[in-house]
């Protein structure tokens, strides 16, 4: 028997008259099996088979997020690393290569939006303006109602914060455009909202508010526009249908005409320019239905546009944290949050833990002793269990323990005898200094470790051990 072309022998029996025979490293395609009987012709029985070569490339197998758990108070932040580990046993830092999420959320405000605060900035003919900085609060609903007297410009709306602001479609006419934006606030911080015109001879001006109670992700629900073909006194933004169950019905009005603009029934004024002839208004906690924008132009009739959107109230609950696209965590509410890194289908994820209060013990801002007793940062110095505050700081800057890690005795004025304690504890000794420079200075000394600390005026403070494990400390 012989093989056939291209292929190359792999065993033969000629007394029985079998065949193998292979080719390598083949492309996807079509490929058949071909041999020959030179003896003879025969009834002949064929076989073949196509096996698939190993990757040239590991593959990931697994994702470790670090560190698996971590600790931040409401607006801290915790940077994580996402490490690959591969089929052939390498590993990657994934990092900024990684998609990160973050899950887990807690009570909120009971699926009521609630306005917090507003600003405006008044009418302008440049091509930048700014609402004064306020102070926003993570997680709650940002608005950006801007209104323009070109109807050719583009708008745009950013703050300092560095939110994800999303434009909602432009209205105009020509008698100019209006445009709302919202953004879902990523922080707890002072912020200054801005927005931009493409013009610098356009007159524009904006609205800006915050809302409490918000969806945090989905917030929209729906909105319309619209816009007046003749000169009315009476504006509507015409229906819109809301699918939540406590929307919040936000309105925008613009007509270029000095003077007053009164509210629609039912609503609530949120900001007015009687220069420009700029309103916005609010209902809040509307069921599912059929909504629509009014109010009226006192002054004189006009040529109008208005603006409406709903938007979702959150259900009561609130995100405990978020992540950026390099793993750097930041904390909204108390509670526990599953920071996930994921890349090709494979994730990793750690625990985050966000608290209102002081972090004790884990390297945040209280210490504790080593039985998990607190150890308050500028308590009030009471019978030297909590050291002295910035006020007394040359009294009681001394905490003794004792034997079950107790918060101390009677603390001494470390002012009186500077760098030496005035009385001794048999198992720890928490010693403030006071040095020449007024600052204090801090030793922890046990009794199996000597430490040297020097202070800011780099005077050395030394921790002796003598016979009677007392503990002295000396300049």
């Amino acid at each position: 028997m012989a093989i056939g072309t291209g292929f190359i022998q792999d065993e033969i029996d000629t007394g029985f008259g079998a065949l193998s025979e292979y080719k390598r490293n083949l492309t996807a395609g079509a490929y058949s099996c071909n041999g020959t009987d030179t003896a003879a012709s025969s009834y002949w029985l064929a076989y073949a088979v196509a096996f698939k070569a190993s990757s040239s490339s590991p593959t990931l197998q697994s994702i470790m997020v670090s560190p698996t758990t971590a600790s931040v108070p409401v607006a801290g932040t915790q940077p994580f690393t996402a490490t690959g580990h591969y089929s052939d046993g390498s590993t990657t830092n994934l990092t900024n290569t990684a998609t990160w999420s973050a899950s887990g959320s807690t009570g909120g405000g009971g699926g009521s939006l609630s306005f917090v605060q507003g600003g405006k900035t008044g009418y302008s003919e440049s091509a930048h303006v700014a609402c004064a900085a306020k102070n926003n609060t993570a997680n709650n609903l940002l608005l950006a109602a801007v209104y323009s007297t070109s109807n050719s410009v583009a708008l745009s709306v950013s703050d300092t914060m560095g939110n994800i602001w999303t434009a909602l479609p432009s209205d105009s006419s020509s008698n100019g455009l209006v445009q709302l934006f919202y953004a879902v606030a990523k922080n707890t911080a002072s912020n200054t909202i801005s927005a931009n015109q493409t013009s610098t001879t356009a007159i524009f001006g904006l609205f800006c508010s915050e809302w409490s109670g918000n969806a945090t992700s989905g917030v929209l629900d729906v909105q319309t526009a619209a816009n007046a073909s003749t000169q009315t006194a009476s504006m509507s933004s015409g229906n819109l249908t809301s699918t939540g169950s406590s929307d919040l019905l936000y309105c925008l009005f613009a007509d270029k005409k000095e003077g007053a603009m009164t509210i629609g029934t039912g609503f609530t004024q949120d900001e007015i320019d009687t220069g420009f002839g700029a309103l916005s208004e609010y209902k809040k906690n509307l069921t599912a239905g059929t909504y629509s924008c009014n109010a009226t132009d006192t002054a004189a009739s006009s040529f109008w546009l208005a603006y409406a959107a709903a938007f979702k109230a959150g259900g009561g609950s609130t995100a405990v944290a978020s992540v950026n696209s390099t793993g750097i965590a930041t904390g909204l509410a108390a509670g526990t949050s599953t920071i996930t890194a994921a890349l090709t289908g494979i994730s990793g994820s750690a625990s985050l833990t966000v608290t209102n209060g002081d972090i004790w013990n884990d390297g945040g801002r209280n210490g504790g002793d080593d039985q998990g007793h607190r150890i308050l940062v500028g308590s009030d110095g009471d019978l030297g269990r909590h050291g002295g505050n910035q006020r007394d700081r040359c009294e009681q800057h001394v905490d003794h323990g004792d034997h079950a890690g107790g918060r101390g005795g009677n603390g001494e004025r470390s002012c009186d005898k500077p760098g030496r304690s005035d009385r001794d504890s048999e198992q720890r000794v928490y010693l403030w200094q006071l040095s020449t420079d007024c600052e204090c200075d801090l030793a922890g000394i046990g009794n199996d470790e000597r430490r040297h600390l020097s202070d800011t005026n780099r005077h050395e403070f030394r921790s002796r051990h003598d016979r009677d494990h007392r503990r002295r400390g000396s300049c």
